[in-house]
C-alpha cells in the first residue's frame, strides 16, 4: 500500500509479536506517517523492533505508545535510534514503566536529534497520585538538555515529582530556551517556592505560550501571584 498514511490501533491487544510484524512492513512502507499503539500490552521487545525501523524508516513522523509495558531497555532502543532518524515529530510514551536510565538516554538524545518536537513521558493523569516521590536525575538531565535543544516545542511531564527543585532547574532553563512553547509540569509537588520561580521565568521567556501546572501543592496568595505575572502571550493553567 502506498496511500495509507494514519494508522489507528488502540486499544487491539496487538503485543510484541503484533508489533515486530508491523515494523517488518514498516521496512519498507513509505507512507505512513501515523501510528498509534495505545494501550495494546506492547513491551520491550515490540519497541525495540520499532527503534530498529526507525533507523531506516524516513516517512514515520508520529509514534505514540501510551498505556503499554514500554521499560527502561525499550526506550533505550528508541533513543539510540532518535540519533540517526530525522523523520519522527512526535513520540508519546505516557503512562509506561520509563525509569530514570530510560529518561536519561532520552535526555542524550535530544543533545543530537533535530526533528522531535513533541515528547509526552506523563506518568498519571493530574487528578491521580503519581508513583514518584522525588526528582530524579534523568529527568533532571532532560530539563538541562532544554538548554542546548532547539527543535523540541512541546514537552510534558505531568506526574514526575519534580517538586521545587526540579521548577526552579526549569525556571533557570526558561530562561534561556527559546523554542519551547507548551510544558505540562501537573502533579510535580510543585510549591510556592517553584511556582513562583516559573512565574517569573516567564517574565523573560517569549516562546512559552501555555504552562501547566495542574495538581500542584503550591497555595492560593501563589495562585493570585502567578495569575499577576501571567501576560496575554502565556496562559498558565493552575
Amino acid at each position: 500500500n502506498t496511500s495509507l498514511s494514519y494508522l489507528f490501533l488502540n486499544n487491539n491487544n496487538v503485543g510484541d509479536e503484533g508489533v515486530k510484524s508491523l515494523a517488518d512492513v514498516l521496512r519498507v512502507n513509505t507512507s505512513l506517517s501515523y501510528l498509534f499503539l495505545n494501550n495494546n500490552n506492547v513491551g520491550d521487545e515490540g519497541v525495540k523492533s520499532l527503534a530498529d525501523v526507525l533507523r531506516v524508516n524516513t516517512s514515520l513522523s508520529y509514534l505514540f505508545l501510551n498505556n503499554n509495558n514500554v521499560g527502561d531497555e525499550g526506550v533505550k532502543s528508541l533513543a539510540d535510534a532518535l540519533r540517526v532518524n530525522n523523520s519522527l515529530t512526535n513520540l508519546s510514551l505516557n503512562r509506561n514503566n520509563v525509569g530514570d536510565e530510560g529518561v536519561k538516554s532520552l535526555a542524550d538524545a535530544l543533545r543530537v536529534n533535530t526533528s522531535l518536537k513533541y515528547l509526552s513521558l506523563s506518568i498519571s493523569d493530574p487528578t491521580m497520585p503519581s508513583p514518584r516521590k522525588e526528582l530524579n536525575e534523568g529527568v533532571k538531565g532532560l530539563i538541562n538538555v532544554l538548554r542546548i535543544n532547539t527543535t523540541l516545542k512541546r514537552l510534558y511531564l505531568c506526574g514526575h515529582r519534580i517538586g521545587d527543585e526540579g521548577a526552579k532547574l526549569m525556571a533557570d532553563v526558561l530562561k534561556v530556551n527559546k523554542s519551547l512553547d507548551s510544558l505540562d509540569l501537573g502533579q510535580n509537588n510543585i510549591g510556592d517556592e517553584g511556582a513562583k520561580a516559573l512565574a517569573d521565568a516567564l517574565k523573560v521567556n517569549n516562546s512559552i505560550k501555555t504552562l501547566y501546572l495542574i495538581g500542584n501543592t503550591f497555595s492560593s496568595a501563589m495562585k493570585k501571584y502567578i495569575g499577576s505575572v501571567k501576560s496575554n502571550k502565556t496562559r498558565i493553567i493552575v
